[in-house]
């Protein structure tokens, strides 16, 4: 029986899907694959597959609600900013704080 494992690109290390292809990886998991994880979640036969794939869904949308409460707590500070250049300079600010980290990690099939 295949065992379904995702890991965080480190030699020797295992997580699980919550860890790994949730936060890892989110960038990746566009419709396109969630829809092909459905099927495929849909097809499995396998016991260890079916959790695998219903563990990788709920990672993606634990992922995908926290990226949207932050969305809407920044929005929020920005539209409380006041007038109109208080606005832009907010988001000015925030622009330049945020710059993304590489990426060195990956999900793969063990």
């Amino acid at each position: 029986m295949k065992k379904f494992e995702l890991t965080d690109g480190r030699a020797g290390e295992r997580t699980n899907a919550r860890g790994a292809a949730g936060e890892v990886n989110y960038d990746m998991c566009d419709l396109s694959f969630m829809q092909l994880v459905d099927a495929r979640q849909q097809l499995a036969t396998n016991p260890d597959e079916v959790a695998f794939y219903a563990e990788l869904t709920t990672a993606v949308a634990t992922v995908q609600q926290q990226n949207l409460a932050t969305a809407t707590e920044r929005l929020g500070g920005v539209l409380r900013a006041g007038p109109l250049p208080a606005m832009l300079e907010q988001i000015g600010a925030r622009a330049l704080d945020e710059t993304p980290a590489p990426r060195d990690r990956y999900c793969s099939w063990r």
